[in-house]
């Protein structure tokens, strides 16, 4: 915590992962987000995504989407993935943003090519929707197969499902 108060990035974002997380300290949501904030001002990249995680679910500060979208941004340029799938994400739903399918396909494309599952899905939905671009269910069923091997989400049943409609 002294080297938090002195100023120090990394510091300041362990103890906000302390409060997160209610080791060593109680759990306190409000002190964890004003630690992140100090530590994203600072540059660091977990910091920053967790801020921007903070101000988009409204954890330890209200919500505010366009400060979790200037957040986020921070992280992504420093080369989060998970920034870059959370980014994506709030494009497709208009969170903080204007509704901008094209833009998270970029980003959902971005955070595939970092080999990350929940973008291989994100990319899969749009695919098989049509969701800015002509739906084309051999690309998202490669997707679901995908994100089933990977093990990180069953997929079975909407694989099954896209492969009814082939």
């Amino acid at each position: 915590k002294q080297a938090a108060l002195q100023g120090h990035s990394d510091a300041q974002n362990n103890l906000a992962d302390l409060y997160e997380d209610g080791k060593g300290v109680a759990q306190n949501e409000t002190l964890a987000a004003f630690w992140y904030l100090k530590s994203a001002q600072q540059g660091n990249r977990h910091a920053q995504f967790q801020i921007a995680w903070d101000y988009n679910a409204g954890e330890g500060v209200d919500q505010d989407y366009k400060q979790a979208m200037y957040w986020y941004l921070k992280a992504a340029a420093q080369g989060s993935v998970g920034a870059y799938v959370n980014i994506g994400y709030m494009y497709k739903h208009g969170q903080g943003v204007e509704k901008d399918y094209q833009a998270a396909f970029e980003w959902f494309t971005k955070a595939a090519e970092c080999n990350d599952a929940t973008a291989w899905y994100n990319l899969a939905i749009m695919y098989h929707y049509g969701e800015g671009r002509p739906v084309d269910l051999r690309q998202a069923l490669d997707l679901y197969r995908k994100v089933q091997s990977s093990g990180t989400r069953d997929v079975s049943q909407e694989i099954r499902e896209t492969e009814d409609l082939l």
